[in-house]
């Protein structure tokens, strides 16, 4: 059919995913960078989280492709999954959570981790059927799929909430 869209199962190549990878992490040390640890707890008007939670989350999911990738388990707390996993909420009691430049280096980790992932995978890695079944029926099939959505679209959007938790709290972008 001509002019019919094609649907192929190509994936963005590494080094793509690597470059957006590390364009969100620039990103993301200029967003923590600027939060004074005695205020990422609060939650200003309006906002039903804090920028403790955002970066444990991102902490905690930000090592997900590289589990993902290569089978190792988890190089965070095992607290992380109740406090920052599916199904947690934001509690604004600052001594429900680790240290704030704790959750940031976690964060690093769990996102260097991605990385080296990154470049130790080859192309049959990301064609693997994605383990997620949630995240299958609702359009990502394979595992290049959810790493993409991961590196990209998940991390992207709770940045965002940071972003804007940010200005909320007075603190001004940082763009």
């Amino acid at each position: 059919m001509v002019g019919a869209a094609r649907v192929t199962t190509a994936y963005p190549p590494a080094e793509a995913l690597l470059r957006l990878h590390a364009l969100q992490g620039a990103y993301f040390e200029q967003l923590v960078g600027a939060i004074p640890a005695e205020h990422a707890c609060a939650m200003p008007a309006g906002f039903g989280s804090h920028a403790a939670w955002q970066v444990g989350h991102i902490a905690f999911v930000g090592e997900v492709p590289a589990k993902m990738l290569t089978g190792e388990p988890s190089i965070l707390p095992e607290n992380f999954s109740a406090l920052f996993g599916k199904g947690s909420e934001p509690n604004p009691d600052a001594t429900a959570y680790p240290a704030f430049i704790d959750l940031v280096e976690s964060a690093r980790a769990g996102r260097a981790a991605t990385a080296e992932a990154l470049r130790a995978a080859v192309e049959q890695d990301f064609a693997r059927p994605n383990p997620r079944e949630h995240f299958i029926q609702r359009g990502l099939p394979t595992l290049g799929d959810m790493v993409g959505f991961m590196v990209a679209t998940h991390e992207g959007m709770h940045l965002g909430q940071l972003a804007a938790w940010r200005r909320a709290m007075g603190f001004g972008p940082v763009m």
